[in-house]
């Protein structure tokens, strides 16, 4: 089963890919901005982990893309809304989880031991039925957190598939030429043996 799912992930993710190759990203002779010689950029290196240079190439992907925007449009403002109403339901389950809490540390401060039971079979009682009545909303919050998984890793899939894109026409267009470090590494030479003449 868990096969299906990745290779249905992978097949969503590049039809997607697919479907929003109807523009370019950059004019053919053009390297993406972030890409660019004269683009003033950090030190790359220094910041591993975050995205200096994939966020940047995919979002000038959207920018070329209308309709691949409004899907992330639409994506970023449903993941908000979702967001606030998971909140609302796990700080609705917080506050009847510590009253409970509270219940049952309040017992053990009851000395009629006859009391104490009663009231620990009317919380008992209360939290079962508190339990089932939340059991759907449990089980669909189960479902709604596994969508999201795959939302996430369908969004993933698609940025790398069209900045993957991206980034080897820049690196079929930038390479830089054998011969221009060949003539470097000749300069070089030259001031080896300059520098060796000084010690002579």
């Amino acid at each position: 089963m868990y096969k299906l799912i990745q290779i249905a992930l992978v097949m969503l993710a590049f039809s997607a890919c697919k479907e929003t190759k109807r523009n370019t990203p950059a004019p053919a002779n053009e390297i993406p901005l972030v890409l660019q010689e004269n683009k003033n950029v950090v030190d790359l290196k220094s910041y591993r982990g975050e995205e200096f240079i994939l966020k940047p190439l995919f979002e000038e992907y959207l920018n070329a893309d209308s309709v691949a925007k409004k899907l992330f449009n639409d994506l970023n403002a449903f993941q908000s809304a979702d967001k606030k109403f998971l909140d609302t339901i796990n700080r609705y389950n917080e506050k009847n989880e510590t009253y409970y809490s509270e219940a049952k540390a309040m017992l053990n401060l009851l000395s009629d031991s006859v009391l104490k039971k009663q009231l620990a079979t009317l919380i008992t009682t209360s939290e079962t039925s508190q339990k089932q009545r939340i059991q759907i909303l449990t089980d669909l919050m189960d479902k709604e957190q596994k969508g999201e998984t795959i939302i996430n890793d369908l969004s993933s899939a698609v940025k790398v598939t069209t900045t993957l894109k991206m980034m080897e026409d820049y690196q079929r267009k930038a390479l830089p030429t054998v011969q221009s470090l060949q003539a470097q590494i000749k300069e070089q030479e030259k001031l080896i043996e300059r520098l060796k003449g000084m010690l002579k």
